[in-house]
């Protein structure tokens, strides 16, 4: 909590030079925060996590304390869930819901492989197409939101994804909106077609990770460092990191140059 009343301690305090600075892409770019402004507050607490200065214009003689406590995003993140429980549309009883397996068309089921596809089919569409591909139809179905006919739907698609591996069954779906994809094993994910071409799984010193994001075109992110073995003394790990934001130019990982795509 930070107080911001006129005449407190933070407020009198004369400024002074920030103790550390966040590393990131904004780390250069200072932002102006209007208070008042609705997404103000939320949108520049992005921005601060994105290393950017933030400095907040109070209106004359407004007063309050700033609750700066990141948790709550996580709470803000599951609102949608909060909703449904107003709305009775949510039990706390475990795979009863939509969203938590209970729903045949919200859930993973296991191929014929042993691996496992993942659906997503919550719009009519996208369930219509879902029953395409594996060959069945809505007139032979209970209805998509029947509740009752959950469990007799959820054992024809079990029993269906159950008669080839995972990879065809990736196939069928490929290209189509039937959201219905692999779920993919650590070591198959940076050779995914789409993660590939997205580039989001780097290698860094012989080891994949996660590439740094947002990404930005004048403002590429550094790439992150290796991982080091274990047992590396900590005076060496903190070399390696003091090294690296020391660096006047380091390796940059940012927007390429394709054409855009049209909205």
């Amino acid at each position: 909590m930070i107080d911001s009343t006129p005449g407190s301690a933070a407020a009198d305090a004369a400024p002074g030079p920030p103790t550390s600075r966040r590393d990131g892409p904004l780390a250069r770019l200072r932002v102006v925060e209007l208070a008042g402004i609705g997404p103000g507050p939320h949108a520049a607490m992005l921005l601060a996590d994105l290393g950017a200065d933030v400095v907040r214009v109070q209106r004359p003689g407004a007063t309050g304390m700033n609750d700066l406590m990141l948790r709550n995003r996580r709470w803000v993140l599951g609102q949608m869930a909060w909703a449904h429980r107003a709305m009775g549309v949510w039990s706390d009883e475990r795979s009863s819901n939509i969203l938590d397996g209970a729903a045949p068309f919200y859930r993973t089921y296991v191929c014929g492989d042993g691996r496992y596809i993942a659906v997503g089919a919550i719009e009519p569409q996208f369930y219509a197409q879902l029953l395409a591909g594996v060959g069945l139809t809505a007139e032979e179905l209970p209805g998509q939101y029947d509740r009752a006919g959950w469990p007799v739907v959820g054992a024809r698609l079990a029993g269906i994804f159950a008669t080839r591996p995972r990879d065809e069954w990736a196939a069928v779906f490929a290209g189509t909106d039937a959201c219905v994809t692999p779920v993919l094993a650590f070591g198959e994910v940076s050779t995914h077609p789409h993660m590939a071409e997205r580039q989001t799984i780097v290698t860094v010193d012989g080891a994949e990770q996660a590439a740094p994001a947002p990404r930005f075109t004048r403002t590429p992110t550094a790439a992150p460092i290796g991982p080091r073995p274990t047992g590396t003394p900590v005076e060496d790990v903190l070399a390696g990191w003091r090294q690296q934001t020391a660096a006047p130019e380091p390796a940059a990982i940012g927007l390429d140059q394709r054409t855009p795509r049209t909205p």
